[in-house]
């Protein structure tokens, strides 16, 4: 080792903002040179944070001089940077380092929160985030045990989201895909730990956007599918935006409209019953969901049961 730097709470260009118990420091991930200046930049991971509320935790994005001081920085919490649906003991912090995920040039990150309750006790949950350049979110998707498209069963406290790792594409079907890892999974003992493999192909949909060369990915996923009494389909917006998302059957026929309007960016959901306009149950098969938004258009095949 020929130098050292230690970036703390008012150290070496970091703010003085830390609060006592927000175990900065808990993870790191480098994330490439996020701003353009030639320079990698790093996320760190506060674990037990609390903007918004009790051990929400949070990700600051640092942007890094040559020395290693900080020029500059960016917070991703429940009240900053454009992160939306963090809840009280989450821990979102457990930060890992993904390519340019959606094809704007920008890399991107996942994080996990550990403490995430979807579906029970702190089963756990892992967020890719699709960042700007400045290091704010302009989208993402969250995997749980409810939401994201996962269909893995997930038990109280396994952690899900503790650890994760960019696998690129491992099954060869053009998407990129992530190991994560789920500490206190009981499987044969206990807390003998598990790590799940995410094939994303129905989690990302890349279209192409008109007038230009490159594509742009719309996060849109459907969970449960197949499903029998209710399905939720979760998306992201980059910008506020009129949304569409209309159901058709097999033959394209449209059976119902569940969005028609419009809406600011960030995380939205919505769920569909298995129900025409008039509020008719439809006969078990396969249906298409179609999203439009933000000049995108996003499909996915629907598997409805009897």
């Amino acid at each position: 080792m020929k130098a050292h730097k230690k970036i703390a709470n008012g150290r070496a260009g970091f703010p003085d903002t830390l609060d006592v118990e927000d175990l900065f420091g808990h993870a790191v991930a480098p994330l490439g040179d996020l701003d353009d200046d030639g320079l990698p930049d790093l996320a760190v991971g506060a674990f037990l944070d609390d903007d918004g509320g009790t051990d929400r935790g949070a990700v600051w994005i640092l942007f890094l001089n040559s020395n290693g001081t900080v020029k500059a920085h960016q917070k991703l919490s429940s009240t900053e940077g454009s992160v939306r649906g963090l809840d009280d003991g989450d821990l979102f912090s457990r930060v890992t380092s993904l390519p340019d995920v959606d094809g704007d040039g920008v890399e991107d990150l996942a994080v996990g929160a550990p403490g995430d309750d979807d579906g029970g006790d702190r089963r756990g949950a892992m967020w890719v985030l699709f960042l700007n350049t400045d290091g704010t979110v302009k989208g993402g998707l969250k995997i749980s045990d409810t939401r994201g498209g996962f269909t893995g069963v997930l038990d109280d406290e396994d952690r899900f989201g503790w650890s994760g790792a960019w696998l690129g594409d491992h099954d060869g079907d053009g998407h990129g895909d992530l190991a994560v890892g789920a500490l206190f999974d009981g499987d044969g003992g206990f807390e003998r730990g598990a790590v799940w493999v995410l094939f994303l192909n129905d989690v990302l949909e890349f279209v192409a956007v008109p007038g230009t060369a490159s594509p742009r990915a719309m996060p849109f996923a459907v969970s449960p599918n197949p499903f029998r009494s209710q399905s939720t389909f979760e998306y992201a917006l980059s910008n506020a935006s009129a949304v569409r998302l209309l159901i058709f059957d097999a033959r394209g026929r449209r059976v119902t409209t569940l969005v028609d309007r419009g809406q600011a960016a960030g995380f939205h959901s919505t769920t569909w019953s298995g129900r025409d306009e008039n509020g008719v149950p439809v006969g078990a098969g396969i249906y298409f969901a179609r999203l439009e938004a933000d000049g995108r258009t996003a499909a996915r095949k629907i598997v409805l049961l009897k």
